[in-house]
């Protein structure tokens, strides 16, 4: 299969079968430059499959010519099968309809993105993934993410449904080559980690995270006190949100995806609350 945003590659040999996603989001090219990377480097012969198969498939495919999260509908919350009927008429319906045809018969999903703000690399796992995260050296794990019906119809939740192993890899900011570096090294290490290609790599402790609460804008003053950096670390009754309202960090915890509040709109998220496990 390849028709410029779907391609397959079978090993010959039996396996396990593997999806990788990147571009769902329009703004995040790193997946993409990453996936074409490893594609020319198999086509060159620097790797081998070894066993089963993998497909690659690029996401939101007008978003990313446009460079924008999305066009119509934010990609990464309409992969469900209960009601996904309302989100017709949207740029992303077909596509996502397409997209969600590619989970049949495989074995693991990992789907490849990048943050607006500076960060250290990161994977998003369900208790269901985690010894697989574990085994992939990222600087942390995520986890308790489905926990949040505000972020639900994400592409990981899908494939979990659907019986694969899932991960999300953050790999850094959008537009740090390191994000392509990054994304690139961890196609790697889960393609070695299935037995479909040779890959050798120091394994590193990821410090394990537990998303607890989130907070929405709810004040045209609302501005957020501490770095707004993905792991900035805040203790327990430290000012976490300003201005109008304010409020305390109710524990010793760890900013994921925080937001400039003077960047997003009433009800949106400014930040979640990890807690470390």
């Amino acid at each position: 299969m390849n028709n410029n945003t779907v391609f397959e590659f079978d090993s010959g040999n039996p396996g396990p079968s593997i999806l990788i996603f990147g571009g769902i989001h329009g703004n995040e090219h790193c997946g993409v430059k990453a996936i074409k990377m490893f594609m020319k480097n198999l086509n060159s012969g620097r790797f081998t499959l070894l066993n089963g198969k993998v497909t690659f498939a690029f996401g939101n495919i007008p978003a990313l010519e446009q460079n924008v999260r999305f066009i119509d509908k934010d990609m990464n919350r309409i992969f469900v099968d209960d009601n996904f009927d309302e989100f017709k008429g949207s740029s992303e319906y077909e596509r996502v309809s397409f997209l969600k045809t590619l989970f049949e018969g495989k074995d693991a999903f990992l789907d490849l993105h990048s943050a607006k703000s500076p960060c250290l690399d990161f994977l998003i796992s369900e208790e269901e993934s985690l010894i697989l995260a574990s085994e992939l050296s990222a600087s942390f794990i995520v986890t308790g993410w489905k926990n949040f019906s505000e972020v639900a119809g994400d592409t990981e939740n899908y494939a979990l449904s659907k019986g694969l192993k899932a991960l999300t890899y953050e790999a850094g900011q959008h537009d740090d080559m390191i994000s392509v570096e990054n994304s690139y090294s961890m196609i790697l290490k889960f393609l070695s980690a299935h037995g479909i290609i040779n890959y050798t790599f120091v394994k590193r402790e990821a410090k394990v995270l537990n998303l607890k609460t989130l907070y929405l804008k709810t004040h045209k003053s609302d501005s957020i006190a501490p770095k707004i950096e993905n792991f900035t670390f805040v203790k327990k009754d430290e000012l976490l949100i300003d201005g109008d309202r304010q409020v305390r960090a109710p524990f010793d915890c760890y900013l994921v995806f925080p937001c400039d509040p003077n960047g997003i709109k009433i009800g949106e998220t400014i930040c979640f609350l990890a807690e470390l496990i």
